[in-house]
C-alpha cells in the first residue's frame, strides 16, 4: 500500500509576478516548499522549507488549496498550498540553480507536481481567497 506524502508550498506574488525555483538536479520549476517532517505541522514545515531553499522567512497569509498527486510510485502526495509574503533578498540553497518572478502568461513550460494547476487556480480566483 502506498503511503501518503504531505508536502507544503508557497505562492508568493510580487508585482503581479509569481516566484518559482528550480533545483540543480532537475529542469523543472516549482513553488518553494517541501516535505513535512514527521510530527511537524504544515506552517512550521513551510517556514522551515522556505528558509532552507531561499534563505528567507515567510509570513503565511492563508491556505489556498490541497492538491492530490497520485502518479508518483513512492505514494500519494497531498500538496498543501499557502499564500504568503517574503521580505529580503533571495539566497538560493546549494541544491537550487535558479529562481525567478514570472508573469502569469509567461510561466515556464515545465512546472512540477500540480503547482501549475494551483497557480492557474490562484490567478483565476486569487482575490476570492480573501
Amino acid at each position: 500500500m502506498k503511503k501518503n506524502i504531505e508536502t507544503v508550498a508557497l505562492i508568493h506574488i510580487k508585482d503581479k509576478k509569481l516566484l518559482l525555483v528550480r533545483p540543480k538536479s532537475k529542469k523543472i520549476f516549482y513553488m518553494p516548499g517541501g516535505k513535512r517532517d514527521e510530527g511537524e505541522d504544515n506552517l512550521k514545515a513551510l517556514i522551515r522549507e522556505i528558509k532552507e531553499e531561499i534563505g528567507l522567512i515567510s509570513e503565511i497569509k492563508k491556505l489556498i488549496g490541497v492538491y492530490r498527486i497520485d502518479n508518483d510510485p513512492r505514494g500519494v502526495h497531498l500538496d498543501i498550498i499557502y499564500e504568503g509574503e517574503l521580505n529580503g533578498e533571495i539566497k538560493l540553497s546549494q541544491e537550487h540553480q535558479k529562481s525567478g518572478l514570472f508573469n502569469p502568461d509567461e510561466l515556464p513550460e515545465k512546472i512540477a507536481y500540480k503547482h501549475k494547476e494551483a497557480i492557474e487556480d490562484w490567478y483565476k480566483k486569487g482575490s476570492q481567497y480573501d
